[in-house]
């Protein structure tokens, strides 16, 4: 029998699950109560000179009010960094899957960017007088429009819609999992990453899987220093102008200074947990991997295992899994890897954050 540390136990209590849900209800709560003002603002108290994007803005305001309402209603998703995975028990998760629930998230988020950026770009020309040669065309705009669309909306439609079989999930496990031994793991990237401490490394190909994964991070990295540079013209050319006066300057910047706020604020909060997330899982140096040893799983025929059980296989008795065993053998100690793979999932909300497999295989060695 293998015994397994407190710290090591990925099994979330059902209160605890409770609890995790409660305090998104009260998030959402307070979220919807400052929807309603910000929406009456934005269609009966915009100011004159914000009249030109006033759409963009409610555009994007809609955006965030209908990511909220899927999220902490429709979705309900606990993620599990420590193995590259998340649970839901919403309702689109029980009648389409959490994969396309996971989908219709990333495209919620994805048309947030496009309306913050088509925004930024509408004031951004507002402020180009007619001989500068940042005033674009409107063939230049829709082009550059068409482009931006297609580069935000093209990967999570791609993931929504891509069919999950058990030969994908064995690929792309097998595709990301490297050699583990303690409390370390061990990888080699093709492109020339690095390879961690030392041992058997694993070589990962630049495939499908592995891109669909880096492409929130550096879209939404990509919008955000599009957007400061964009600001950063604007306040350049109003500092250029002789013929407006120091008054008008000074309101102009302001106004600039709170739509930076206004639009930055809704992507960086609901981009920056993800943004983590999505580092760690291609790091693999995710909080508790590399100090203390991997969650270890009991052996199923053990009377004792029950209470120590991982959150995979315990949730409320969804899953069916089989265990089998694997000798490895290395230059100084040979381990025994105990792998799992999820074989019934039909009852079970599980899923796999941006990857191309519905569950994640576990893999832990012990000494033989």
């Amino acid at each position: 029998m293998i015994t397994v540390g407190k710290d090591s136990s990925l099994f979330v209590p059902v209160q605890t699950e409770e609890i995790i849900f409660l305090v998104q209800r009260i998030l959402f709560g307070f979220s919807c109560t400052l929807h309603v003002p910000a929406l009456f603002c934005l269609f009966k108290a915009t100011p004159p000179h914000q009249a030109m994007i006033k759409r963009y803005l409610v555009a994007c305001q809609i955006a965030v009010l209908l990511t909220d309402i899927h999220y902490s209603l429709l979705f309900e998703p606990i993620p599990l960094a420590e193995v590259f995975a998340a649970y839901c028990r919403g309702v689109l998760c029980r009648e389409i899957g959490p994969a396309k629930a996971m989908g219709i998230l990333g495209l919620l988020g994805s048309a947030l960017c496009m309306a913050t950026i088509t925004c930024i770009i509408a004031r951004h020309q507002s402020m180009m007088p007619p001989p500068s040669p940042w005033k674009l065309r409107k063939i230049t705009k829709q082009v550059l429009f068409a482009f931006v669309l297609l580069s935000i909306v093209i990967p999570t439609t791609a993931f929504t819609v891509y069919p999950f079989s058990i030969e994908d999930s064995e690929r792309a496990t097998m595709s990301s999992v490297g050699f583990a031994s303690g409390a370390r793991i061990f990888e080699f990237q093709k492109a020339g990453s690095c390879m961690r401490s030392f041992g058997l490394p694993l070589r990962r190909e630049c495939d499908a899987e592995s891109v669909t994964r880096r492409c929130p991070f550096q879209m939404i990295l990509l919008i955000i220093v599009a957007a400061t540079l964009l600001f950063w013209h604007m306040f350049y050319v109003l500092s250029r102008e002789a013929d407006t006066s120091r008054r008008t300057k000074w309101l102009i910047r302001q106004s600039l200074w709170r739509l930076y706020g206004q639009l930055n604020a809704p992507i960086l909060f609901m981009a920056f947990p993800m943004d983590v997330f999505f580092i760690q899982m291609g790091t693999r140096c995710l909080p508790g991997w590399c100090h203390r040893p991997l969650p270890h799983l009991p052996p199923s025929n053990s009377p004792q295992s029950s209470p120590s059980l991982p959150l995979s296989y315990l949730q409320k008795n969804h899953l069916r899994c089989s265990l089998r065993t694997v000798s490895v053998e290395t230059k100084s100690t040979k381990l025994r890897m105990v792998d799992s793979t999820a074989v019934d999932i039909s009852n079970a909300c599980l899923m796999r954050a941006y990857c191309f497999c519905p569950f994640r295989r576990f893999t832990i060695f012990k000494r033989k």
